[in-house]
Parts: C-alpha cells; sequence; structure tokens
C-alpha cells in the first residue's frame, strides 16, 4: 500500500474515542453523496461527517477529492459548511481544478452550478469563460451576480465585450450596476 493510501486522521468527535478517517473512506463518502442532501433533509450526523471529510483533504491534499467535493453541495448551504469546500479546491493549481468546474457548471443540480461558479472567481481560465456567460442567461439573480464576478476577473479585453452584450438584455438594476463597475474600472 502507498504511504498516501495510509493517511488517516485522527479527529476528536467530543466522543471518549478518537474515529480515524481513512483517505478511501473519505473518498467513498463523497462519492456516495453526489450532492448532498438539501439542507432541509441534512442532518446533524451528516453535515458533521461531512465536515470531516472536509478537514481531512485541508489537512492531506488529495486531487481525487476535486470532482467529488465539486459535485457534492446540495441545496442552500450545508448549513455554512459548503463555504469551505472552496478552501480544499484552493490547494490544486488551475490546470488541476478547470476541467472539472468547466463539467460542474453545466450541471443539471443548480446548487452544484451555483458554488462551482462562486468557486470560479478563483480561477480565470479561458476554458469556462463560454460555460460563465450562458450562465448569465439564468433567472436567478444569485448565479448570475457570480457569474459576472468571475467574468470581470480576466482581462478587460476579453470580459468587455460579453459584458456589454449582456447589458443590452439585462434589467436586473444591482446586476446591470456589477457589470458596468468592471467595465469602468
Amino acid at each position: 500500500m502507498k504511504n498516501e493510501e495510509k493517511e488517516s486522521l485522527k479527529i476528536n468527535t467530543g466522543a471518549t474515542e478518537e474515529q480515524t478517517l481513512t483517505k478511501e473512506e473519505a473518498l467513498d463518502f463523497l462519492r456516495l453523496y453526489q450532492p448532498m442532501p438539501k439542507d432541509e433533509n441534512l442532518t446533524t450526523e451528516l453535515i458533521d461527517k461531512y465536515d470531516e471529510v472536509l478537514r481531512f483533504f485541508l489537512q492531506y491534499k488529495t486531487k481525487e477529492c476535486i470532482p467529488l467535493f465539486l459535485n457534492s453541495f446540495g441545496q442552500i448551504n450545508g448549513f455554512g459548511v459548503y463555504q469551505l469546500v472552496e478552501d480544499v479546491i484552493l490547494q490544486f493549481s488551475m490546470n488541476e481544478v478547470i476541467p472539472y468546474i468547466k463539467e460542474a457548471i453545466k450541471s443539471n443540480i443548480y446548487s452544484v452550478r451555483y458554488w462551482n461558479v462562486q468557486i470560479a472567481i478563483n480561477y480565470p481560465s479561458i476554458e469556462i469563460l463560454p460555460t460563465l456567460k450562458d450562465i448569465l442567461n439564468e433567472n436567478d439573480f444569485d448565479i448570475k451576480y457570480n457569474a459576472i464576478v468571475a467574468i470581470g476577473q480576466f482581462d478587460k479585453e476579453i470580459y468587455k465585450p460579453i459584458l456589454e452584450d449582456y447589458l443590452e438584455k439585462e434589467t436586473e438594476e444591482e446586476l446591470i450596476i456589477v457589470a458596468r463597475s468592471f467595465l469602468n474600472e
């Protein structure tokens, strides 16, 4: 067995004994929850286990967790735990992350698209630009807001025509202000 496969993390759960989580157990958990349940169906035990897996991969950088985390987002915010997934993902290079973000942004699951557009803000790669541009056509304020910010991370000569075209169609005043703020930089 390779050393990395033997890695385990002792987690103090507050119980009388420590639990040990292995890399395979952590990956298996993520494979099982693609995505996690909606917040209204999420138990404390399940989100605590997700948090334990998250902390494991913060300590043990493992590329196999990238697509699993990016497709694990259940509806809403996982009681605040989903925000921490970005910390795991940011450990990896653009080349390691972009192929998975590109696919996750195309997901039929809104929460997966939403969180991946937010994470894409940190990975301005031309490979995901067409998909981010498509997100601007959705009927959801929050995901379009994140897409505008993600597109705004590119060089101005790249994002200027995209945002100008977008402004011709958008009617939501706050989104117009955000898009114009990038154009006025």
